[in-house]
């Protein structure tokens, strides 16, 4: 189950930073990070983290927002920091933003993910989670292969180019007709 969870969750944060991408016009069309596949792994890592957060803190909303919100930072900065050291690349640059921890996380974005924490335990996980559960294991075994493939592709193609830009396959459908 935490496969798909990851995978979900990676999934939806990678459409999630191009609606973001889109609606404040950035400069830089996604904050996706690592896979070629359309996935941004920091979501599927946060969402493993709030997903086994205890039930006390769960029931609670001010709870869920602080502990979900800080494991989800954790998760971004656990892999911008490896991202940066192992592979040579930023995938996101906070350092302008006041408050910012080695430009890898900051506070206004700290807050964004309480929210998303609170809305994605409360109520997104309780409707995916049937659907997922329903997935049978053969697809599993295929999903974890394409994932371990695309893992050690993306970090070679990384480590060789040092340019985030070189996982961007879909840039041809970002552009207006």
């Amino acid at each position: 189950m935490s496969l798909w969870i990851f995978l979900t969750y990676s999934f939806l944060g990678f459409l999630l930073e191009l609606v973001y991408a889109q609606l404040t016009r950035s400069a830089k069309p996604d904050r996706k990070c690592l896979l070629v596949l359309p996935l941004c792994p920091v979501y599927g890592l946060a969402a493993l983290g709030i997903v086994a957060l205890p039930p006390f803190v769960t029931e609670h909303v001010l709870l869920l927002f602080l502990a979900g919100g800080g494991v989800a930072v954790a998760a971004e900065y656990a892999v911008g920091f490896f991202t940066r050291h192992a592979l040579g690349v930023d995938f996101w640059d906070y350092s302008q933003v006041k408050g910012n921890l080695h430009g890898l996380v900051c506070p206004r974005f700290a807050l964004y993910w309480g929210v998303l924490a609170v809305a994605g335990r409360r109520w997104l996980h309780p409707l995916l989670l049937p659907v997922l559960e329903r997935l049978p294991g053969w697809l599993g075994a295929v999903a974890a292969a394409a994932l371990a493939v695309d893992f050690v592709a993306s970090n070679l193609l990384l480590r060789r180019r040092r340019d985030a830009a070189c996982l961007r396959w879909y840039d041809a459908f970002l552009q207006p007709l």
